[in-house]
């Protein structure tokens, strides 16, 4: 199935598209849909791969079907007290078939309590002196916690997978897009902070190089800077991590 790869992921990658320039729930379902239905129909189409019931695949499709859970609470959570909670508990859900998913892989133990441990510190911290400050009761700090907990593991698991080179990569590369996605909705809804990283405008550049050369009609992008929001990440990222995981698939059916 590998040179079938940029055909398949035609239709999720357009809907990735469509969600993050409308941000309306229906197109947000269907990148997650596509990546279920790319699934299912290559995995029926493959000779060598068998549809059963022991089948780790089961739980890759059983992770994206909560993230659509997730998604649907988080997209309507605007005046809806808990569906913040609901959206936490639904990815959190997801989350579990994506460590189980993993295990299937042959982690190697040791490697992977070494990258938990280095990252579940660096989460508490995180959660410690940046996060708990602006969450708004106990149940949300609760499920934070954990969330930040299974992330963590979950992400370690994915790290030490025993298969090949490409599969691995796409597999990590997932799982931690998911991981960088959820860093950027803590930064963006719990601390409110809006700015990631920001590009110096051409006119700043060229000041502080000493070349003050002076435009007459300057280019609108030579005095501007070039701002990258947390929120304006979150989405695109969350969208690859599907797309390659739906890779990782395409690779070994």
């Amino acid at each position: 199935m590998e040179s079938m790869l940029p055909f398949t992921l035609i239709l999720p990658i357009l809907f990735s598209f469509l969600a993050v320039k409308t941000d309306l729930f229906r197109y947000k379902i269907l990148v997650t849909a596509s990546c279920i239905l790319i699934i299912v129909l290559s995995s029926l189409m493959s000779q060598s791969f068998h549809f059963s019931g022991s089948n780790p695949v089961f739980y890759l499709l059983g992770a994206f079907s909560l993230s659509i859970v997730g998604d649907y609470f988080l997209s309507f959570r605007k005046g809806k007290k808990n569906y913040y909670l609901f959206g936490i508990l639904g990815f959190f859900a997801a989350h579990i078939f994506y460590l189980v998913y993993a295990l299937h892989k042959s982690p190697s133990l040791l490697q992977t309590i070494v990258y938990f441990l280095f990252l579940v510190s660096l989460s508490i911290i995180y959660f410690r002196f940046r996060i708990v400050k602006h969450l708004p009761d106990l149940p949300m700090k609760i499920a934070v916690f954990f969330y930040l907990f299974i992330s963590c593991l979950t992400f370690s698991v994915s790290l030490t997978c025993v298969i090949t080179f490409y599969e691995h990569l796409l597999l990590s590369l997932g799982i931690g897009l998911i991981f960088f996605s959820d860093l950027c909705i803590a930064e963006n809804d719990f601390v409110g902070n809006q700015k990631f990283y920001r590009f110096r405008s051409l006119k700043e550049i060229t000041y502080s190089m000493g070349l003050r050369k002076q435009w007459a009609n300057p280019p609108i992008f030579f005095e501007k800077d070039l701002v990258i929001t947390f929120q304006s990440l979150i989405l695109p990222t969350y969208y690859l991590s599907h797309i390659l995981l739906t890779s990782s698939i395409l690779l070994i059916v």
